[in-house]
């Protein structure tokens, strides 16, 4: 659906499906709801130039040592931060790599630092001598993800939300419309003000870093799936309309209409989002598999 012509939202029937199964339910504890495709994206083609960019995962110590508990979200408030950066530093410098940029996730008891590579080591070699220390709790290079967009061979908005016809939504609504449910959308930055999603963004945050936030059109038309407004007679009904959305922008729009992301984006908002006790989170990517 176009964001320009404001003629609506949509997805595939396999996240329609996900997401009433749960919001029928009404599950109080997080899901991950995810479409699933069994093709895998030729990420090599995607580069611009071959992977250079590391993720260096350092252990934090136990809780019960930490004075800085109860962080989510960055280092303004971390009290270990300086002890931590520098042997970051140091393991950069020894495996001559620079820092790009680091963050805190101790739901995984880690700090992640992305990390490039400023000669010419084999990826393999330097991830293979990071993984022996044992500061490092994990290293990998950095993986790049596509948003499942829709195409020109993708069928109608009509034919692609069964859930009006075949699932009697309608119906469905006299039972459950997802109220008081929280749904994380990682994706692209949501259009806030279409007129099928105005009132239905309760938050939204930037995890792409140097781009700022504009409209998009995946997270638009997934957030679309799950909370557009019924009765206004603009694009789909969404399948939880009484749902509240937390757009969470991982992955962003490029110049040849892809939407891509990379691990260590998604990372930081899957953290946010558990952090703020969102009821499901939703990812509609394919990609590399990713520890």
């Amino acid at each position: 659906a176009s964001m320009k012509k404001r003629k609506g939202v949509f997805a595939s029937s396999a996240l329609l499906c996900a997401l009433w199964m749960l919001l029928a339910l009404n599950v109080p504890s997080l899901v991950v709801a995810s479409e699933l495709w069994s093709d895998k994206v030729p990420i090599a083609q995607h580069k611009k130039e071959p992977a250079r960019q590391l993720l260096v995962m350092l252990h934090l110590p136990a809780q019960h040592y930490r004075p800085d508990v109860s962080y989510a979200g960055g280092y303004r408030q971390d009290a270990g931060r300086a002890a931590r950066r520098r042997i970051a530093q140091e393991l950069a410098q020894t495996m001559h790599m620079k820092i790009i940029e680091d963050w805190p996730m101790p739901l995984l008891n880690i700090d992640c630092f992305q990390m490039e590579l400023i000669d010419d080591a084999l990826v393999e070699d330097v991830i293979t001598r990071l993984k022996s220390d044992k500061r490092v709790a994990w290293a990998q290079p950095v993986n790049e993800f596509e948003a499942k967009e829709s195409g020109s061979d993708r069928p109608p908005v009509k034919s692609i939300q069964p859930a009006q016809v075949y699932w009697s939504l309608k119906e469905v609504h006299q039972v459950t419309t997802g109220k008081q449910a929280l749904v994380a959308v990682i994706d692209s930055a949501v259009e806030t003000q279409h007129p099928d999603l105005m009132g239905q963004i309760v938050a939204q945050e930037n995890f792409v870093d140097n781009k700022p936030w504009t409209a998009e059109t995946h997270g638009t038309n997934v957030a679309g799936v799950i909370v557009a407004k019924p009765g206004n007679q603009l694009g789909v009904i969404g399948i939880a309309p009484d749902a509240r959305v937390m757009s969470l922008r991982a992955c962003a729009q490029e110049s040849d209409g892809k939407t891509r992301c990379n691990g260590f984006a998604i990372a930081k908002a899957l953290n946010f989002a558990i952090n703020k006790g969102v009821h499901i989170i939703n990812l509609s990517l394919s990609g590399p598999d990713d520890r």
